[in-house]
């Protein structure tokens, strides 16, 4: 068996000493022509000539691949390691070709305990010990360094002529099984579950978590783990921490690095030795792997099954598939590593191919986010496809690809021969990208054990996949994709266009370009005033060339078949990034149009629904305020303030403190412009004394000065809304303790009351009320007395004693009253 292995040029092994001695050729305690066979490459020519020369100086005579005649024909070859008695093995990196030849000869000659020839290991790596046989891993084995060759010389002479009649092999004891855990970067988790798998096949535990306690450090971990437990570390492009390194050498018993792809290894890991993984078969990549975590131990005497086809093992990812069409990788993608565990876990659970739709809305990254997926964890599958919208054109062209259909056919027939071909596969990945309605999708999708992923703007996908929300980026990471693509930006600077531009990474990466021209400053302020314009172009290649404004655009053109969705979304526009209540009966529908409204606007991805509110992002608000046209403008204002009132509660109403707390944000959002109703200005105004209420006063107060000042621009000073903005503008400077501005601006509403309403008009009478407790706050006594009076008779006359005006006027001197010159609500 081992003769007819041998020109598979694999190492082949046998531990068994039953084997017929008559078919060995290798003498025993007979005279051998020389002492050593020194089998070296090109590589180690030098090295190979100065080990022959040490050991000629210890009394010792080699026969070296570079020392004597060229070895001609493989017989010759033979022939040359029968004369002599051991064998010295010297590779630097790598075992070649030559040195496999000559120790697979060299060892069918040596099986028995008679023998009295051995190996002499001479290696540069541990990784070149672990590619060898486990027989003679177990042998004591020596560096490859120049420096070292004079000790390596000495040590073997001294085995050599050692007192013990032979130095044999010995039946290594069968391995103790230890844990093992597996530290490994994110985009490698497909390699990690493959060397679990195998691990667990051949005996070992795999720690899923880091086997040290609560507050002790890596070190003290470290260093307490027992001699067999083993740590695997993959090493990829995620590299290795510089602090672990150093720590990990210092158990080299214990260390044990694997690399999964081609990377430059430090000097340290070198000397350490690493196996390779990648550019082998799977059984040689699970071969390779078992020596290295035996490593010093002896070897598993049986390796483990593989998995046959179908069954539930793990390919190793040595490769990438072999049908392919995903787009390039986006060199920017920056962070949410984070989401691509979790699309591989929530894919993972959903083996059975139950599709993952990624949702969210235009821009956020859901088409780059499933690309940079399936890049990181290409490795697991056999066929990655991507497919832009549901067209049955592209899955036809999946099915040539693989060759199930021919080019030219129907679309139809090519559909179903490739669902016939993936119901017999499992390592397949189809990404449906831009896909907005899931009846489009049903039936193109195919069924078996691969997997679907699919990016929307519509979060409606449960009933057909699991859904898996795709949020901005964080701070940090939209902070970082800035500085990496804008010029000499700081990062107070990439903070502040970040927050502006909602961490948006469509809108980040426009703004990124547009810095090559724009200092962050003045960009920010071209963001202010015009959005839709500063995001109009500049749409990056990695985008479809489309930019943000391109995107929210054609998003609002799929609502024009319901102009109330339209409205809607247009009125929203205006108001503030937060939810918005809503109710049927504020947008004049019945319940199920109500709910289909909401529905469709969420489809598009221009806002999000939950518990009856909307909520829509404020940049792409500011987008399409911008986009509206002066007449689209009127009609958006119209309803916004319609729906405003509708929230605005009765003082009496239950939960009325939080409808108010609902509507701060939108009253500090609107302009004053766009609130055109009567009942929604009140709705405003009242908003405003319900932050004065509750302490709010810097924010209340720059709103009613807003309002005040554009209600008497565009209504006049005598317009009862002004009117009643000037009263509350007035509380809002008595309750801050602007006295002087509160009774400037009473004395005027009380001037134009008289002339507008009369003297003894109730309304003018609560305002000289106000005046009165202006005057006695600002120790104005006796003119606050004399009005006192005055007010106090009209009200008795006019009102009667029990009047309530005439009671807080009794008893409230000193008191101000809520503001007075404020109308009542109107009837809505």
């Amino acid at each position: 068996i081992a003769r007819n292995l041998e020109d598979a040029r694999l190492f082949t092994e046998s531990r068994d000493a039953y084997v017929d001695a008559a078919v060995r050729t290798g003498r025993r305690g007979g005279n051998y022509e020389f002492d050593f066979f020194v089998s070296g490459t090109t590589k180690t020519e030098r090295e190979t000539r100065r080990l022959v020369e040490l050991l000629s100086a210890e009394g010792l005579s080699s026969f070296g691949t570079f020392t004597g005649a060229e070895v001609g024909s493989r017989e010759n070859l033979r022939a040359t390691i029968d004369t002599c008695r051991h064998l010295v093995l010297l590779a630097r990196d790598s075992v070649e070709s030559w040195h496999r030849d000559e120790l697979n000869y060299f060892l069918r000659q040596t099986l028995d305990e008679q023998s009295d020839r051995t190996v002499f290991p001479v290696v540069g790596s541990q990784r070149v010990l672990r590619d060898l046989p486990a027989l003679v891993q177990s042998l004591p084995s020596y560096g490859l360094a120049e420096d070292q060759l004079v000790d390596v010389a000495g040590a073997i002479a001294a085995r050599v002529r050692s007192d013990a009649p032979h130095v044999r092999f010995d039946a290594p004891a069968p391995p103790e099984r230890g844990h093992v855990f597996i530290g490994h970067a994110l985009e490698d988790r497909a390699w990690a579950e493959w060397v679990a798998w195998n691990l667990r096949e051949a005996g070992y535990e795999v720690d899923e978590e880091w086997p040290g306690r609560a507050g002790d450090s890596f070190v003290t971990t470290l260093l307490a783990l027992p001699d067999q437990y083993r740590i695997v570390h993959l090493l990829g492009e995620g590299g290795l921490s510089n602090s672990e390194l150093p720590v990990l050498l210092e158990v080299p018993e214990k260390f044990v690095p694997v690399r999964i792809e081609e990377i430059e290894l430090s000097s340290a890991l070198q000397r350490h030795g690493v196996t390779d993984l990648f550019g082998v078969t799977e059984q040689e990549a699970r071969e390779a792997l078992l020596r290295a975590v035996a490593n010093p131990g002896a070897a598993p005497t049986t390796p483990p099954a593989f998995p046959a086809a179908g069954e539930a093992g793990r390919r190793a990812p040595t490769n990438q598939p072999s049908v392919w069409n995903l787009p390039a990788r986006n060199a920017g993608f920056v962070g949410r590593d984070d989401l691509v565990l979790e699309i591989d876990t929530c894919l993972a659970d959903a083996y059975t191919a139950v599709p993952v739709a990624l949702t969210g809305p235009c821009g956020v990254g859901k088409t780059r986010l499933a690309i940079e997926y399936a890049h990181r964890f290409s490795g697991a599958y056999d066929v990655v496809w991507y497919i832009q919208g549901a067209e049955p054109s592209h899955l036809a062209d999946l099915a040539v690809a693989i060759g199930c259909a021919q080019p030219g056919g129907p679309y139809g027939d090519a559909v179903r021969a490739l669902h016939q071909e993936l119901r017999g596969r499992s390592k397949w990945l189809l990404i449906f990208d831009g896909i907005e309605d899931p009846t489009e999708l049903i039936a193109l999708l195919p069924s078996g054990n691969g997997r679907v992923l699919i990016t929307s703007r519509n979060p409606y996908w449960r009933q057909v996949a699991t859904t898996l929300d795709v949020p901005v980026l964080s701070r940090a990471d939209a902070v970082t994709l800035l500085t990496l693509r804008g010029r000499d930006l700081t990062k107070r600077d990439a903070a502040q266009l970040a927050e502006a531009l909602d961490r948006l990474p469509l809108a980040l990466v426009q703004a990124a370009e547009a810095l090559y021209v724009f200092p962050p400053d003045q960009y920010l302020e071209l963001l202010e005033q015009r959005a839709s314009d500063t995001l109009r172009d500049g749409g990056p290649p990695d985008y479809h060339g489309s930019s943000l404004t391109t995107q929210l655009a054609m998003s609002l053109s799929r609502l024009f078949e319901s102009p109330e969705a339209v409205l809607l979304v247009q009125a929203c526009a205006l108001l503030a990034p937060a939810p918005l209540p809503l109710n049927p009966h504020a947008l004049e529908v019945s319940p199920h149009v109500f709910r289909q409204l909401l529905m469709l606007v969420e489809q598009v991805g221009l806002a999000r629904v939950s518990g009856g509110s909307m909520q829509m992002p404020r940049l792409t608000q500011a987008v399409l305020r911008d986009e509206l046209t002066d007449e689209e403008r009127t009609t958006a204002a119209h309803r916004a303030s319609v729906l405003l009132a509708a929230i605005a509660p009765t003082d009496d109403a239950v939960g009325a403190r939080q409808r108010w707390r609902d509507l701060v944000p939108h009253v500090l959002t609107i302009a004053p412009s766009d609130l055109v109703t009567s009942a929604a200005r009140y709705a405003a105004l009242m908003t405003c004394r319900f932050q004065l209420e509750t302490g709010d006063f810097d924010q209340a107060l720059s709103k009613l000065h807003d309002l005040h000042r554009t209600w008497k621009r565009e209504l006049g000073d005598d317009a009862e809304e002004t009117l009643a903005a000037a009263a509350y503008l007035a509380q809002a400077y008595a309750d801050t303790g602007a006295h002087e501005n509160a009774l400037h601006l009473d004395q005027d509403i009380f001037d134009r009351q008289r002339r507008l309403l009369g003297p003894d008009h109730p309304a003018t009478l609560r305002t000289a009320g106000n005046l009165v407790t202006d005057l006695d706050a600002l120790g104005r006594t006796e003119p606050a007395n004399a009005l006192h009076t005055n007010i106090l008779a009209s009200q008795r006359a006019l009102l009667g004693e029990d009047h309530p005006d005439t009671q807080h006027t009794i008893n409230h001197r000193t008191r101000r009253r809520p503001p007075q010159g404020a109308p009542e609500p109107p009837q809505s």
